[in-house]
């Protein structure tokens, strides 16, 4: 069996819902078992419940936690990312759709400090409006810095990261 999955301990530093302050989020991805966003006590590990189930996920990756309390994934089969309700789990809409600003293979979804939703795109990070999900720029345009495959992104003090994955 085929099993791929992203974990995301979350916080309520940035938002508040009903989820406990250590929640832990698990985009699962399985082959025969479909997709969902499975939740589970951050103390302990014990399985809580499903808390995002369909939805239009297909390959969900990375997921993050945007400035208005909800959760956005990527979702690697569909060229999406789905936003859900942050206390509820329910689907919400497609944030940004397939092929928005060439949108392919989505990975890392990040929201930056000026609110706007970054994601990684097979070989660039496109930026999108974080309220409307709307396309603004190739923030990372392909090919910039040696960048063969954006992974991951994060802001950090140092400026914007990302990680490259391919050869060397």
């Amino acid at each position: 069996m085929v099993r791929m999955f992203c974990a995301c301990i979350l916080t309520l530093s940035s938002f508040s819902s009903a989820l406990a302050q250590t929640d832990l989020l698990v985009a699962s991805w399985s082959v025969g078992t479909g997709v969902a966003v499975k939740r589970y006590d951050g103390a302990t590990g014990v399985f809580v419940s499903d808390f995002a189930v369909g939805g239009g996920l297909f390959g969900p990756t990375y997921m993050t936690t945007g400035p208005d309390g909800h959760q956005y994934l990527s979702s690697f089969g569909s060229n999406e990312v789905i936003r859900f309700n942050g206390t509820t789990g329910d689907l919400i809409d497609t944030f940004v759709t397939a092929g928005s600003g060439g949108l392919s293979s989505p990975t890392s979804v990040r929201f930056g400090p000026d609110g706007n939703l970054y994601v990684n795109s097979t070989n660039r990070v496109l930026r999108y409006n974080g309220t409307n999900g709307s396309f603004i720029d190739a923030f990372v345009p392909a090919g910039s810095g040696g960048l063969s495959t954006a992974n991951h992104s994060l802001f950090s003090p140092v400026g914007f990261l990302v990680s490259n994955e391919g050869t060397s």
